[in-house]
């Protein structure tokens, strides 16, 4: 009842059974989704750029690289996706990543074309 397929509909079920509120339609994704993949141990992950190791960055900056299929919910206010900048759309994972960072950071970032 808990395979990737059915999942939802047993949640469904169950809050029935046990009286709990129901998974929400728009959350059927993840229901969907099996966390047990190549990405299970390393993501999500924070990659924080800090002042103390590049003194030339005004302030510290923070990525969040997430697995794509997760991010459907929407990314904190004024983050952006900057997957396309820093990955050639042929590696491997490419369609499987996203690469949060907050719209501001993103134009310090590319002032800075070593990091």
């Amino acid at each position: 009842e808990l395979d990737s397929k059915i999942a939802f509909n047993t949640m469904n079920k169950l809050a029935k059974i046990l009286d709990f509120n129901p998974p929400n339609i728009k959350d059927k994704e993840k229901f969907e989704h099996k966390f047990w993949n190549k990405f299970a141990h390393l993501l999500p992950f924070n990659l924080l750029l800090d002042k103390k190791t590049f003194p030339y960055l005004s302030k510290d900056i923070r990525l969040n690289i997430c697995e794509a299929k997760l991010s459907n919910t929407p990314p904190p206010i004024c983050s952006i996706d900057i997957k396309s900048f820093i990955l050639d759309k042929n590696y491997t994972y490419y369609e499987n990543l996203s690469i949060y960072i907050d719209e501001n950071d993103f134009n310090i970032l590319k002032e800075h074309k070593e990091l």
